[in-house]
């Protein structure tokens, strides 16, 4: 029996698929609530009047860290948390990346656009930004952007059982014992590169540096228990932190301009 080209195709799309539901894990917070209320609370700081104004209105009042794990409540829409870009690869390949447009990537593009469109129903609006502001937050913590499932590495973290994906998601946020306003605070008190340097590049951009990211915390991650992962990490996670507060701004201070 022969195959077609179109056969083939849609076979692979399958795959591709199948793949979503075996590797995403059980739900899909990135960085806890903690971690999205800091970057939240980062991007709200850098809000230019007019952005603050229309986030303000948008959101009835509420603040960015109070809606940044609206998202995380919407069940249909976890396979927006990720994109499951292939462990050896070094681009980003929609087609094969991001079956249906349903993956982190196009997504973020596709709520930015309905948030900027002012023709669009006000709750359309609103919920369009609560998205925004949690799945920026997604696309910088490194295991939401790799088909690398740190959520099957099991390891020891703070003398604790548990996964690779744990311990970026809160396990080495918690370990700090700073409230919400104390982490956030100390990472604008140690920025040393400027908000134009953070925010260049683009969505993908931003994707791909995770990736790489996830690549050497994974690989690093198979002798957690011999090295001193929380040293050699909290940094890079905080950088993570940082950068998704400052892009999150500056998207919306776009998009409001």
């Amino acid at each position: 029996m022969k195959i077609n080209k179109l056969q083939r195709r849609l076979f692979s799309i399958f795959l591709v698929a199948v793949s979503w539901f075996v590797l995403l894990p059980a739900t899909a917070h990135a960085w806890g609530s903690k971690g999205h209320q800091i970057i939240a609370r980062i991007a709200r700081q850098r809000l230019s009047p007019r952005a603050r104004i229309a986030v303000t209105e948008l959101l009835n009042g509420q603040s960015l860290e109070v809606v940044s794990t609206w998202a995380d409540l919407q069940k249909s829409s976890q396979a927006f948390h990720f994109v499951l870009i292939p462990d050896n690869s070094y681009s980003y390949d929609g087609a094969k990346d991001c079956p249906g447009g349903n993956c982190l990537i196009e997504k973020i593009k596709y709520y930015r656009g309905i948030l900027q469109d002012t023709r669009q129903p006000r709750l359309e609006r609103a919920n369009a930004l609560k998205y925004l502001v949690h799945l920026i937050g997604d696309l910088h913590q490194p295991f939401h952007c790799t088909d690398k499932n740190g959520k099957r590495a099991n390891v020891t973290f703070d003398n604790k059982s548990t996964t690779l994906y744990a311990v970026w998601e809160s396990g080495m946020i918690d370990k700090s014992q700073w409230s919400t306003e104390q982490y956030a605070r100390a990472l604008e008190n140690n920025e040393q590169t400027s908000q134009r340097a953070l925010s260049r590049g683009t969505v993908v951009d931003w994707a791909l540096e995770s990736h790489a990211l996830a690549r050497r915390a994974y690989v690093d991650g198979g002798d957690l228990d011999k090295k001193n992962y929380y040293a050699d990490y909290r940094s890079i996670l905080d950088g993570q932190l940082r950068k998704a507060g400052v892009r999150l701004a500056e998207i919306l201070n776009d998009v409001f301009r």
